[in-house]
């Protein structure tokens, strides 16, 4: 009996809503209903300035309010989004029904009946209604969440049935863990006995290998002085030789990186060629070549060339070509267009009267 007059307090003391429920049920309640004093408000002001205004202002004034609620509804839904709200959503939707009526107004006040005006009139009174029942929901949905996650009477005293002969087993399973505790200590200090004396043979070893090594190191030394002196000898005789060869390979050797400007100029039979190149430093090799289209075809064997001159950079090439000789310069006369032109002329000259002074130099 005891222990089902304790139960019953338990479950009792559970079920009553904690301070952070309660409060989190004020607050939901109190926001939807000041979001419905609100709308009531905006409601009643409209209808009154309806009775008041004149119905051009008041069609102006009713839109341009639309349209400032359905922009705030679009801000309302993108913080929904962001913050992946539901309860923000749901304010949205409401905002959003709230501002396709008032952009109704208008129609219903002018063109609908007496009676469709005066049941739209109450809307603020819906309005109301709506937000008191969801409200009234909102209460009873947490208070139902909270008391769903208390644990039934059943697995209460279940636990306690279930206690007396845990407490038992855990006893028992207790001592067999502090005997295997036990055996553990034993084996590590057994281990621990083994490890010293592996240690004092190894050290005992390692001195002999440390005397005997000595010995071999002052021989290995002098032998080492040896060949690092005939090193030093070969080297300097290498040095000296890669001196010589490198004054002589040094024109040879390729351009690695460059930057510079270099100009060439080549003169024969009246034709002169002019060759521009400007080069900066890159990473990369990536040659650029302008010059006339008829070169085109030596374009391939250019890059080829300046490619195996230098290995990287940002090169500009510029190909100029003038000609200034009489050989390969063949002129030839359209005759028949020129004398069709002659006809069309003198043709010109008879209708309007004008002299026809026509010489071939002038054609």
């Amino acid at each position: 009996m005891e222990k089902e007059i304790q139960i019953e307090k338990e479950l009792e003391n559970k079920r009553k809503l904690s301070k952070e429920v309660k409060d989190d049920i004020n607050k939901k309640v109190f926001t939807n209903l000041d979001f419905s004093i609100l709308y009531m408000m905006l409601m009643i002001s409209i209808n009154i300035l309806y009775l008041n205004i004149d119905l051009p202002e008041f069609i102006t004034g009713v839109k341009l309010f639309s349209v400032l609620s359905i922009v705030v509804t679009v801000a309302v839904f993108e913080a929904a989004y962001r913050k992946e709200n539901i309860e923000i959503m749901f304010y949205g939707i409401e905002l959003l029904i709230f501002s396709i009526i008032v952009m109704y107004i208008p129609y219903i006040y002018i063109y609908l009946e007496d009676k469709i005006r005066q049941i739209f009139m109450l809307t603020p009174v819906f309005f109301a209604i709506y937000y008191v029942a969801k409200s009234i929901f909102i209460t009873l949905k947490l208070s139902i969440d909270y008391r769903n996650n208390i644990s039934d009477v059943k697995e209460i005293v279940k636990d306690e049935e279930n206690s007396s002969y845990l407490d038992e087993e855990s006893t028992k399973i207790i001592k067999e863990v502090n005997a295997i505790e036990a055996a553990k200590k034993e084996e590590r200090k057994i281990i621990k006995e083994a490890k010293k004396k592996q240690k004092q043979n190894e050290e005992k070893l390692e001195t002999k290998k440390v005397k005997s090594s000595t010995k071999s190191k002052n021989e290995l030394s002098t032998l080492e002085d040896n060949k690092q002196a005939s090193k030093k000898v070969n080297k300097t005789k290498k040095e000296t030789s890669k001196n010589k060869t490198s004054k002589k390979n040094k024109e040879k050797k390729m351009i690695k990186s460059m930057t510079g400007f270099g100009r060439g100029k080549y003169e024969n039979e009246g034709r002169t060629y002019t060759i521009e190149i400007k080069a900066v430093n890159h990473k990369y090799s990536d040659i650029s070549i302008k010059m006339p289209r008829f070169f085109n075809s030596l374009e391939d064997a250019i890059r080829k060339k300046i490619s195996s001159v230098i290995s990287r950079g940002k090169i500009d090439v510029y190909i100029t070509f003038e000609n200034y000789s009489a050989k390969g310069t063949n002129i030839r006369l359209n005759k028949e267009l020129a004398k069709t032109y002659i006809d069309e002329l003198k043709a010109l000259a008879e209708e309007t009267g004008i002299q026809n002074n026509i010489n071939v130099m002038e054609l």
